[in-house]
C-alpha cells in the first residue's frame, strides 16, 4: 500500500465515486477504491463501493484484495462483508482460465520469478484448475509445489 500522504481519505473517496467511474479508478499500487475504503473499515463506504459494482475479488500489485487490506487494518467485520461478496462474485463468475497447460510450465515460470504460483492460484481461488493439471501429470503434484513459499512467506 502506498504511504498514509498518498492513500484517499473517506471524503476523496466518496467524492470519486460521485464522479461516476469509480470502477475505472487505481492508484499506482492497483489499489481500488474499495481496497481503500476496506483499509479505513468504514461500512458504508464498503457497500456503496460494492453498490456501484466495483469487484471485492479485484486485486492490486501485491496480490491483495480489498478483504486482505481489511483483514491487515484489523477490521474484522468489513473483512467477513468482503469475503462474502467474494463468494457471490466467485459463484456468478466462472473463473478465469489460468494461462497454463502443464504442471510443468508452472514450476518454470515460477523458478524464472522465483515465485510459487502454485500459492497465487490457491489464493485466488482457481486452484482446481491446478488439481485438473495434476490428474493428467504422471507425477501430479509434489511437496515443493505445495510448500514453497509467496512472497509474503506464506505455502500454498
Amino acid at each position: 500500500m502506498p504511504t498514509d500522504s498518498q492513500q484517499p481519505g473517506l471524503n476523496e473517496i466518496n467524492s470519486l465515486l460521485d464522479k461516476g467511474d469509480a470502477g475505472a479508478w487505481q492508484d499506482a499500487a492497483g489499489n481500488s477504491l474499495l481496497h481503500h475504503a476496506a483499509r479505513l473499515g468504514d461500512k458504508e463506504t464498503v457497500e456503496r463501493c460494492l453498490a456501484l459494482g466495483l469487484k471485492a475479488s479485484a486485486y492490486n500489485k501485491e496480490n491483495e484484495c480489498p478483504r486482505d487490506v481489511a483483514r491487515s487494518w484489523g477490521h474484522d467485520t468489513v473483512a467477513q462483508r468482503l469475503d462474502a461478496q467474494m463468494q457471490q462474485e466467485k459463484a456468478a463468475t466462472p473463473a478465469p482460465a489460468i494461462g497454463y497447460t502443464s504442471l510443468d510450465k508452472i514450476r518454470a515460470e515460477a523458478a524464472k520469478t522465483g515465485d510459487n504460483l502454485f500459492y497465487h492460484f490457491a489464493r485466488r481461488g482457481v486452484f482446481d484448475q491446478i488439481i485438473a493439471l495434476a490428474e493428467k501429470d504422471p507425477d501430479g503434484l509434489t511437496a515443493a509445489d505445495l510448500l514453497g513459499k509467496g512472497k509474503d512467506g506464506d505455502t500454498t
